[in-house]
């Protein structure tokens, strides 16, 4: 997706259809970048890394806009992204606009989870099967955050074991 079509979906059509109490599953694909002030942005398909601050989200405006989707909860997937390891990222204030972000990175921070095997990477193929059910460990037909946070370290960290990536 382009950066504006990101950008309008959440700032006006989720706003315009969720209500109180609500879940959003939020899933991105794609990688991050700097600007020169070390701001850090979702480069997206249309993004230009000549030009990032124009053409990019800012990861905080992203957050910001996000929490304004008021009395709903927010689970963020983030593939191939690593934003959270920046240390001017306020976790704080994520966790503040209710919002859950998991992101696949390995122990050292590097993006190494392509499998041959399962036709994808890892995390994309172990956030799929958990939400599918095989994380919905109480049995409720809910996948609960924590059930798919501890399906994800589980699964992630078996393959790594697997194949001598830990």
């Amino acid at each position: 997706a382009t950066t504006s079509q990101v950008k309008e979906l959440i700032k006006n059509q989720i706003k315009n259809k969720v209500k109180a109490g609500d879940e959003i599953y939020i899933y991105i694909n794609g990688y991050s970048g700097y600007d020169s002030a070390k701001n850090e942005y979702l480069v997206l398909s249309d993004s230009n890394l000549s030009d990032i601050s124009n053409s990019s989200y800012l990861f905080d405006e992203f957050i910001a806009d996000l929490g304004n989707l008021s009395n709903t909860k927010k689970i963020i997937f983030l593939d191939n992204v690593s934003l959270t390891s920046n240390e001017n990222i306020n976790k704080t204030n994520i966790q503040n606009k209710n919002i859950v972000l998991f992101e696949s990175l390995t122990k050292d921070g590097k993006i190494d989870n392509y499998s041959k095997n399962y036709e994808h990477n890892i995390f994309t193929y172990s956030l799929l099967k958990g939400l599918y059910i095989e994380a919905d460990l109480n049995m409720n037909k809910k996948i609960e955050v924590e059930e798919i946070k501890n399906y994800l370290e589980k699964n992630i960290n078996v393959y790594f074991k697997k194949n001598g990536k830990d």
